[in-house]
């Protein structure tokens, strides 16, 4: 591997796993809002029946987080490969990032283990992640259209 790529996959992995542990104190907060107590928690009832103490579930739950953003930084990979069309690179994108979550959701006891609940916490992912392919999408396509103009003016 060149140390360019090197580089590129520290940088794309650490700054994955920074957004991985917001990401997982975000989710935290909303489960603690929907728990409708007025309280944080910062594990899941089900999952802090499992591990020794709290402090030890946090540590794995924001290790785990951390890691599944890791991944997700890493799989932005597949966006540049150019023998795969956008389809491709959409379906394979979403289908490991949407494992590796429903995995460390699984672990975290994010949700009940039902096929009723895997089923809608896949689509609540698939919905969320299509929305902001498309944010995403539109953004890069706006830019485009904007650099070919400017070289139509030439």
């Amino acid at each position: 591997m060149e140390k360019k790529n090197v580089n590129q996959f520290f940088e794309r992995a650490g700054f994955g796993f920074l957004v991985g542990i917001f990401s997982g104190l975000f989710i935290t907060i909303v489960l603690s809002f929907f728990a409708g107590d007025g309280k944080y928690h910062v594990l899941s009832v089900s999952f802090a029946k499992t591990v020794s103490s709290e402090l030890m579930g946090v540590i794995i739950t924001y290790a785990l987080c951390g890691l599944l953003g890791a991944i997700m930084g890493l799989c932005s990979i597949l966006y540049e490969h150019e023998n795969r069309n956008l389809l491709q690179k959409t379906v394979l994108h979403l289908l490991i990032t949407l494992g590796s979550f429903l995995w460390v959701a699984w672990i975290l006891k994010w949700f009940t283990p039902t096929i009723g609940s895997l089923i809608g916490f896949s689509l609540s992912y698939i919905i969320s992640y299509f929305m902001i392919w498309l944010v995403m999408y539109l953004g890069i396509r706006t830019n485009i259209n904007a650099i070919n103009q400017k070289l139509e003016m030439r």
